[in-house]
């Protein structure tokens, strides 16, 4: 297996381990450059779904949160 594949597998490994779910729309704010792309794409793939962005007014099933050190404010009021 490549370097690349088992990063792969091991970022979908994560997303399963999350507790993502086939069918489920999450939800993500903080998005920006510096996120883990591997991550968000093995959510993407684990649902079937694309993440929505923070404007989506919907029902969704979990939230992903891109929270920075250096960012303001304290997690738990996020």
């Amino acid at each position: 297996m490549s370097a690349t594949a088992g990063q792969a597998q091991s970022e979908r490994g994560l997303a399963d381990r999350l507790g993502f779910k086939p069918g489920q729309v999450v939800q993500e704010f903080g998005f920006d450059d510096d996120v883990d792309e591997g991550l968000r794409a093995s959510i993407a793939e684990l649902t079937g779904e694309a993440l929505v962005d923070e404007d989506f007014d919907g029902d969704v099933d979990a939230a992903l949160l891109w929270w920075r050190s250096d960012e303001e404010g304290d997690l738990t009021d996020a």
